[in-house]
């Protein structure tokens, strides 16, 4: 025992029913702290790069195009990984549990943005475009939730 963690079988850990909530859970008396910290830092480095790279890519400026393109395909992009990984680790006996942290803390909290996505709102709004700020937060919102249940969908029907 380590800090109050339990250093037990790394490879796989077979979870109860719960699913992703019981991982999480559970994660804390299977893999070390700094260990968790770590993959959860390794991942957002990954998914804060990828999201740069489509903000350079694709800049937002309400003058030139009134649609931030790179913040709002990033979080739909980050909610439909999110529901196939969900869906996945839901029929999964057992789940790498060095995954969780890396995937969805790590690698998808640095790849969605919500700070970024609420900033183009008032930039939107600033620009005095009101119903595309609010067709933005609506689409964002309705299409992000949409996509969390459709990659969930997907997983679990491809699992059987």
């Amino acid at each position: 025992m380590v800090s109050g963690l339990a250093l037990v079988d790394v490879e796989c850990q077979s979870y109860p029913a719960g699913g992703p909530t019981a991982i999480a859970w559970n994660l804390m008396n299977t893999v070390p702290l700094r260990q968790v910290v770590a993959l959860v830092a390794l991942g957002a480095m990954v998914g804060a790069l990828v999201r740069a790279a489509a903000s350079f890519l694709v800049p937002f400026s309400p003058s030139s195009d009134p649609w931030p393109w790179a913040t709002f395909t990033v979080n739909i992009v980050g909610c439909l990984v999110m529901g196939l990984f969900l869906g996945r680790v839901r029929v999964m006996d057992r789940v790498p549990p060095y995954a969780t942290p890396f995937i969805t803390t790590g690698f998808l909290g640095g790849l969605t943005t919500f700070s970024a996505f609420a900033e183009d709102s008032v930039l939107m709004l600033e620009a005095g475009d009101s119903a595309l700020a609010i067709g933005y937060v609506l689409s964002s919102v309705v299409l992000g939730l949409g996509a969390v249940r459709a990659g969930w969908a997907i997983a679990v029907r491809g699992s059987g």
